[in-house]
């Protein structure tokens, strides 16, 4: 689906991995070790944002991404969108209408370049 919107859907490795959403709740460290690692692949892959379906994914890495970046030396800030927000982009919707500058890692910069504003 990604590629008939007109995107490109990145190969990493960890893809198939869990986010770590599930264990959050009896092990916040580990939780967030495999968040990171697999931002770092992410990383990595020159992956520029991250595109799902699951709502546990969608809190994980749209939470966790600056605590990680305050707490390690590493940078993230992958726009992190739902897959039903990219298809209705693609079917003409604006980003505000989409309730995206509710998103706490900010996209306007990669929209911007995809040519759409907040």
């Amino acid at each position: 689906l990604i590629e008939a919107l007109g995107a490109e859907s990145i190969n990493y490795d960890l893809k198939l991995e869990c986010c770590g959403n599930p264990v959050e709740k009896t092990d916040k460290e580990l939780s967030l070790l495999i968040t990171k690692n697999k931002l770092e692949a992410m990383k990595n892959s020159g992956a520029n944002c991250i595109c799902l379906v699951c709502p546990a994914c969608f809190q994980q890495f749209d939470f966790n991404q600056r605590k990680l970046s305050k707490n390690i030396d590493s940078n993230y800030n992958f726009p992190v969108f739902y897959l039903s927000e990219l298809i209705a982009l693609a079917f003409g919707y604006l980003p505000k209408d989409l309730g995206m500058r509710y998103h706490r890692v900010r996209p306007e910069k990669l929209l911007e370049r995809l040519k759409f504003s907040l």
